[in-house]
């Protein structure tokens, strides 16, 4: 004879499912865009007072993999700038609501153009403690009682799962990168080797036309 399940066991699962499907995304936006020398490249979001914004970049080719950047609040207050920065993470709270805006400066490039990565997240959710935007978990889907337990494990659960796909974002912005450096420097060696090779010929027929012809004056006299 089996025994029936307790009710609440079918609440609590009941409840993880209802907070796992209402689970609010953290609005993202991603880009790949080339920057040619001497160009400056500005991306701008709209967020509110307190929201946490993230920025993740990349430069995955081009010259010394280094680009400036800079980012601005409303009313052109500096919020961060780097020069000939190749990545980067940073994680600020928005002090008053506006326009934000994210620069890319090639401006010390002459020739060459540069290849970036770019991903920024505006979230209302607060951050972890490494500073990582999280999702709002709402608290109207049962009473409080039933709910603080269940809503402090799903929200801890949801700041592990953005942690994750954030830092793989990253790596994958780093593979790229790495990828595209490889790919130059065989280019590189491979260019090379043929100047090498065609050097070679060069000597060895121009050794043969003048020993042929140090012969060909000796058999004259």
């Amino acid at each position: 004879m089996s025994t029936p399940t307790s009710t609440p066991t079918h609440l609590l699962l009941l409840l993880t499912l209802t907070l796992l499907l209402t689970l609010t995304p953290t609005p993202t936006s991603a880009f790949q865009f080339e920057v040619k020398a001497r160009e400056v490249l500005c991306f701008y979001e709209t967020a509110q007072k307190g929201d946490p914004i993230g920025v993740i970049f990349q430069v995955v080719a081009g010259g010394f993999l280094d680009i400036d950047v800079s980012v601005k609040g409303p009313n052109n207050r500096v919020i961060y700038e780097g020069e000939k920065e190749s990545d980067g993470r940073y994680t600020f709270a928005a002090s008053v609501p506006g326009e934000h805006s994210f620069c890319f400066s090639n401006a010390m490039s002459t020739v060459t153009s540069k290849q970036v990565q770019f991903e920024v997240t505006i979230g209302n959710a607060g951050t972890d403690d490494k500073g990582v935007p999280v999702v709002e978990v709402p608290d109207n889907v049962a009473t409080k009682e039933h709910l603080s337990p269940l809503h402090s494990a799903v929200k801890e659960l949801s700041m592990q799962v953005n942690s994750i796909v954030t830092e793989q974002r990253y790596l994958k912005m780093r593979e790229m990168a790495h990828r595209s450096t490889n790919e130059s420097t065989n280019s590189r060696v491979a260019w090379w080797g043929m100047l090498e090779l065609l050097i070679l010929v060069g000597a060895t027929v121009w050794q043969i036309f003048y020993v042929r012809r140090i012969f060909e004056q000796k058999r004259s006299l």
